[in-house]
């Protein structure tokens, strides 16, 4: 149905699918009662039901642009994530390297300092 589209609001999409309800059930009652016999009532179940899945088949069907988006995204996500990595370990690193400059300058300081 097309009122059940990704291009259309939620407001939409949701007066859609209860109008395919509707018309879901009005015609599983035809069908039903518009047999004579058992096996007439029961092929008209059967049919509206095919319907029913075929319409739920066709709401699951994506594009294959949709695959390529998740490609995408998933590669943005771990390009992000990398770089969170790296700049942990850079703040890191430039951590260690602050403190070691630190240790050093005070040895250094303190060999100047002794003789006075």
């Amino acid at each position: 149905m097309v009122m059940r589209g990704a291009a259309f609001s939620r407001a939409t999409r949701q007066l859609g699918f209860r109008v395919q309800v509707a018309a879901g059930l009005l015609s599983l009652a035809c069908n039903v009662f518009a047999g004579d016999t058992v096996g007439e009532r029961v092929y008209g179940v059967l049919i509206v039901a095919l319907f029913v899945f075929s319409e739920w088949l066709s709401d699951r069907m994506e594009g294959r642009e949709v695959d390529v988006e998740r490609e995408r995204a998933a590669k943005r996500a771990a390009a992000a994530e990398k770089g969170r990595a790296t700049r942990a370990a850079n703040k890191q690193a430039a951590e260690r390297l602050v403190k070691s400059g630190r240790r050093r300058m005070d040895r250094e300081l303190a060999k100047l300092t002794e003789g006075r």
